[in-house]
């Protein structure tokens, strides 16, 4: 279990949409794909990517990064040697799930990741799953026997909350989920990365197609 299910290269930034893991190439290149792409507001576009459905191996970096676009979160991911860099608008479906599992997992040890988009009796259902060694780390700020949050996680605090209220809502829990990272999950790999002397990438700016993809 290590590296990109296909192929890739290293020191590349990786996109997650529509359930798949993407990597933007020329059109040229064997086994690219065309997705066609347009946003609410008009704009659209043409893109080649080779697209993997999982991706495995060490993290050894996450941070948070404004952007043009806003603010994004930064996975590095080590592949057996091979650097590839997932990332993410942080207040994503994708990445708040993967904030809410990352706790969970041995930070240190390899972990696979697999993004997933689905319907599920009408409601879609977004998220990254976690496996390590076959067991997959479910929601680490959930007690699933109790039916309650747990570990500090935010509650709802309003009686009958609207679409505004639960827009404030997520906005706070995205901030809970990227202090907790921060302070809780980071610390644990911030010696690997001390030790890493790879070159860091250019600043990668999340294109506007994904503006859209909130929690809410």
């Amino acid at each position: 279990m290590s590296g990109l299910t296909e192929a890739g290269s290293g020191g590349q930034f990786l996109n997650v949409t529509q359930g798949r893991i993407r990597l933007t190439v020329d059109e040229n290149t064997p086994g690219a794909k065309k997705r066609e792409w347009e946003t609410p507001d008009g704009k659209h576009g043409v893109k080649w990517e080779k697209v993997f459905s999982k991706i495995s191996g060490i993290i050894n970096k996450i941070e948070f990064k404004e952007g043009e676009y806003g603010e994004q979160i930064n996975v590095t991911v080590d592949c057996k040697g091979e650097t590839f860099i997932l990332t993410m608008q942080s207040n994503s479906r994708y990445a708040i799930d993967f904030m809410k599992r990352l706790p969970g997992i041995d930070i240190n040890r390899e972990v696979e990741l697999t993004p997933y988009d689905v319907e599920d009796n009408g409601k879609r259902n977004t998220g990254i799953k976690l496996v390590q060694d076959k067991e997959v780390f479910r929601n680490f700020f959930w007690d699933y026997e109790e039916k309650k949050s747990v570990n500090g996680f935010p509650k709802m605090t309003i009686d009958h909350p609207d679409k505004d209220d639960w827009k404030v809502f997520f906005i706070g829990v995205k901030k809970f989920l990227k202090e907790y990272t921060l302070e809780k999950v980071v610390p644990k790999i911030s010696f690997i990365v001390a030790q890493d002397e790879k070159p860091e990438p250019a600043d990668y700016q999340q294109p506007p197609e994904f503006e859209d993809d909130l929690p809410f």
